[in-house]
């Protein structure tokens, strides 16, 4: 196999929640970005290691990491920063990440990061503002049905 080609068992290892953690921080020095990606989605991931991918020169992968519940919010901040702007787009349209840095992300100096996050924000007002929809709006979110079709199931 060719340096930086996808290997499928290393890719299902580095997602696994029962890696050992000494592969895991092998898999996150892999040619290979899909599976840096897949270890810095992996919520089992040392900090240490969380840290070091979010220098990774692969966007997709400081993403990853941003976006993992595992990361402090040190890291995250770090990430909301980032020089590339499809980074700060993906974390500023992520409801969970901390107000705090969606209100960072919301003075971003590009109009479309900072429009994002304020949008972001203020759906999380709104959800907050009516409990009923928190379950609407997460279903709809994850699965990708319609908020319409959903209300109307209710």
């Amino acid at each position: 196999m060719q340096p930086g080609s996808f290997d499928l068992q290393k890719y299902v290892r580095a997602g696994n929640p029962k890696t050992p953690m000494e592969e895991l921080i092998n898999l996150a020095s892999n040619a290979c970005n899909k599976v840096r990606r897949r270890v810095a989605e992996n919520s089992n991931l040392s900090l240490d290691t969380l840290l070091r991918l979010a220098q990774d020169h692969d966007p997709e992968v400081r993403i990853a990491v941003g976006e993992n519940k595992a990361a402090s919010e040190a890291i995250v901040e770090k990430i909301a920063s980032d020089e590339h702007i499809d980074v700060r787009l993906a974390l500023a349209e992520n409801s969970n990440l901390s107000k705090r840095v969606l209100h960072l992300l919301a003075k971003d100096e590009n109009p479309y990061v900072s429009n994002r996050a304020l949008n972001t924000l203020e759906k999380l007002e709104q959800l907050a503002s009516n409990k009923g929809a928190v379950v609407v709006f997460s279903i709809t979110h994850r699965q990708g049905d319609s908020e319409l079709r959903l209300r109307a199931l209710s």
